[in-house]
């Protein structure tokens, strides 16, 4: 992560990580509207701003990069942050199914992991 950040294309350029587990855990993963209550640990948050258009491909790089770099300790997204650029996206929507995060209704038709 040091490596990543101290590379960064922009000074608005960040890592967010929210700390999940502890208390979190103790409802059902079907209490509330957040889902992601029993087996995550965290959630990373690749972020880049810039102000001019051309400075768009390197902050799409940079977080491109952060997140193949990052692919060994994650293994899924969040629910509500859908991205197809994520090559494993639909397979983590999978194993929430599986889990019993999310239920298959909740997930949007060309997001699902049976399209």
């Amino acid at each position: 992560m040091i490596h990543w950040l101290s590379i960064a294309p922009q000074p608005a350029t960040l890592v967010q990580l929210d700390a999940y587990g502890g208390a979190i855990s103790d409802r059902s993963n079907h209490a509330t509207a957040f889902p992601h209550r029993r087996g995550a640990r965290s959630n990373l948050q690749y972020q880049s701003y810039w102000e001019h258009d051309e400075q768009a491909p390197e902050n799409i790089r940079w977080v491109e990069g952060f997140r193949r770099a990052m692919l060994p300790w994650t293994h899924a997204a969040y629910v509500n942050y859908i991205d197809r650029d994520i090559l494993n996206f639909p397979q983590g929507l999978g194993q929430l199914v599986a889990e019993g995060a999310v239920e298959p209704e909740e997930i949007p038709g060309e997001a699902r992991p049976d399209q």
